[in-house]
């Protein structure tokens, strides 16, 4: 990164990344940002607990101090609740001011850039990470953090009313596991959140963990409101935990595979498990095949340029239960290029109107066939542990 002859207040922001409060780089940063704070809130982040610590002031700067450390400061370019205009990012970062686009950045911090969760752009720099909050192409924040945006979550988010609380503690401060797999599932019914089916579910957490048939059981949510993941985990020695991640990051989480149910689940979940979908075979990247009460159906994937990759639910009538008997699993990949040749997302294609997903109670047959191949998709695969 070069620096152009104008100085900065950017270097003061590196210098105190990761170091306390107390800290004299810590204080030159809270000098530059104006000194008095607006407002101190501070607040317990999942299980076991991160003590989050927020310095507002009323330039439009914003610290976040996780256990003591300086995690982020947020540089607002816009007015805010605690600041009336908002900071001039010329006077922070070189060469670019509040209206700088995403090349402008480019020609600061070089052209190699990620993805944070949301889609926000960010670039690695000495000593820390610049994000970027765009909204309608209007750039309102410039975040510099001390840890990898790709894995964790924006500090911004930690006030978020929808699941910001529901972590549900002990007088010890450990994890009351009951009490939080309830306050998951509240969310779940409400719609606030949305149950990941590739993980265990809720429902199913405790006896799975009670049964001591894995080293860790793992259910997660992802909030509507802020997009951060939930991730309850139960080991089978040790203690409970409940930490936020960003959805890449908890995707990537280690798991293996869920032991059958009639291992571990009560006679009605096994009798709920008989009745629901179960995995019969697949080809990677392309489809999968599903049984359900003796009926068999094909999860088709389709792709089509850069906005269009999804796929099609059919149910195999009797001239491809035919074909299928007859061929096996080639017969099953002719008709799933057959099904991705007709442009199924369209009108004209005769599988439209037989594709599940597209009819009532689409969104259950999506869950009931996630569940099914839970332990067979790529990411399973990714996340199998050692």
């Amino acid at each position: 990164m070069s620096l152009s002859p104008k100085r900065t207040k950017m270097p003061l922001v590196l210098d105190a990344l990761a170091l306390s409060e107390h800290d004299p780089q810590v204080g030159s940063l809270i000098d530059a940002l104006g000194g008095v704070t607006f407002e101190v809130a501070e607040r317990l982040i999942g299980v076991p607990a991160i003590r989050s610590r927020r310095l507002r002031f009323a330039s439009g700067g914003e610290l976040f101090f996780h256990d003591d450390a300086l995690v982020a400061v947020i540089l607002h370019l816009v007015p805010t609740a605690f600041s009336p205009r908002g900071l001039d990012l010329s006077e922070w970062i070189p060469r670019v001011d509040n209206r700088s686009d995403l090349d402008d950045f480019k020609a600061v911090f070089g052209r190699q850039w990620g993805f944070a969760s949301g889609g926000m752009r960010y670039f690695t720099v000495l000593d820390g990470y610049v994000r970027l909050t765009v909204r309608e192409q209007e750039l309102l924040s410039v975040v510099l953090s001390a840890e990898d945006p790709k894995l964790v979550c924006p500090p911004e988010d930690e006030d978020c009313e929808t699941c910001g609380e529901i972590p549900v503690r002990l007088p010890d401060g450990s994890l009351d596991v009951d009490a939080s797999i309830e306050a998951l599932h509240a969310g779940v019914s409400e719609r606030l959140l949305r149950e990941e089916s590739s993980w265990v579910p809720l429902a199913d957490l405790r006896p799975l963990h009670a049964a001591g048939l894995v080293a860790w059981a793992e259910s997660q949510a992802v909030c509507r409101s802020c997009g951060r993941v939930l991730c309850l985990h139960l080991p089978r020695s040790g203690t409970p935990t409940l930490v936020y991640l960003p959805y890449d990051a908890a995707m990537r989480r280690p798991l293996g595979p869920i032991p059958p149910v009639a291992l571990w689940g009560d006679a009605e979940r096994v009798a709920a498990d008989e009745a629901g979908m179960h995995y019969v075979g697949h080809e990677p990247g392309r489809w999968f095949l599903v049984e359900q009460r003796g009926e068999l159906y094909l999860d088709s994937r389709y792709s089509a340029g850069a906005y269009i990759d999804s796929s099609a639910l059919v149910r195999l009538d009797e001239a491809e239960l035919a074909d299928y008997r007859a061929d096996g699993h080639d017969a099953l990949t002719g008709l799933a290029r057959r099904i991705e040749g007709t442009a199924p997302w369209t009108d004209e294609s005769p599988y439209r109107s037989r594709d599940l997903y597209r009819g009532d109670g689409g969104s259950e047959y999506r869950a009931a066939v996630s569940a099914a191949i839970r332990d067979h998709t790529w990411i399973a695969e990714q996340r199998r542990p050692g």
